[in-house]
């Protein structure tokens, strides 16, 4: 098939479809998209980690697939979400990275319902940061901040 180039896309969602394969690693040129959600889907595979080089992103939805595999360091370079990262009901396992605290500016992080087995994040001192959701993993540790004054727990 022949492929599209949209430079200028800023939004894409494709969620609540039948999607079904991987999440292709090109998406990653779309250098000015700033929202992302291809939720409740059947996606597989891993998340690609050219998913990072999307730096204007401020929202990324990736929830209720059957994504495997670790997540990706790189979505740590997205520093400017700031609504949500949002990877909940897939079958992610591994730990989660310390890279991920280096988006500063995030007010929701759901990472719920995977297989994750410990956790390395540290948001640091966020006053952004207001939801976090770890739940129904296999988590044996959690770093945990004073700094989170505007969490909801």
């Amino acid at each position: 098939p022949e492929s599209v180039t949209l430079p200028a896309l800023t939004r894409l969602d494709l969620s609540r479809n039948h999607l079904n394969g991987t999440i292709p690693s090109e998406i990653g040129l779309l250098s000015y998209l700033r929202e992302l959600r291809l939720f409740a889907n059947n996606l597989n595979g891993t998340i690609p980690s050219e998913l990072g080089l999307l730096s204007n992103l401020r929202e990324l939805d990736i929830f209720t697939n059957h994504l495997s595999g670790k997540i990706p360091t790189e979505l740590g370079k997205l520093t400017n979400i700031v609504t949500a990262l949002n990877l909940t009901s897939n079958v992610l396992t591994g730990t989660v990275p310390i890279e991920l605290g280096m988006m500063t500016n995030i007010q929701k992080l759901d990472i719920s319902n995977n297989r994750l087995v410990d956790s390395m994040l540290h948001l640091g001192n966020s006053t952004s940061f207001t939801q976090l959701d770890l739940s129904h993993n296999e988590l044996i540790s959690f770093l945990f901040s004073q700094g989170w004054t505007n969490l909801e727990v």
